[in-house]
């Protein structure tokens, strides 16, 4: 019986973990910005409002650092592009179907854009 409720409890916890840092896990990230369409995997680490991670770049993976309240998320992107710095800053929200969208701005080039963003499902 004790077996049991051990089991009961770690679930029950995996899943609060879940629903309290929904966007823990890996992302396809999808950028549109001045008709320059790309897309990268992201992995997301949510703990509370912080959000930490990286993407995977031709450059190799770009650590992220943002922020999550209630369904409002932002997070920087630092990385190269033909060999200048290019600051990437990301937007959004967390919409009820479990996508992340809203706009992204290339600082450098004061270019504005959007994106949007699904949660990679493992393999079953």
């Amino acid at each position: 019986m004790n077996a049991f409720i051990a089991a009961v409890f770690a679930a029950s916890v995996a899943l609060t973990s879940a629903a309290e840092n929904p966007l823990s896990g890996e992302w396809k990230i999808r950028n549109d910005i001045a008709s320059n369409v790309s897309e990268m995997t992201c992995s997301f680490t949510q703990k509370g409002e912080e959000l930490t991670g990286g993407c995977a770049t031709e450059q190799g993976n770009v650590e992220i650092a943002g922020k999550v309240v209630e369904t409002s998320v932002s997070w920087v992107f630092k990385s190269a592009y033909n060999g200048a710095p290019i600051t990437l800053t990301y937007k959004g929200s967390l919409g009820t179907d479990g996508q992340l969208a809203g706009a992204v701005t290339v600082e450098e080039f004061n270019v504005t854009g959007d994106f949007t963003a699904t949660p990679v499902k493992p393999a079953k």
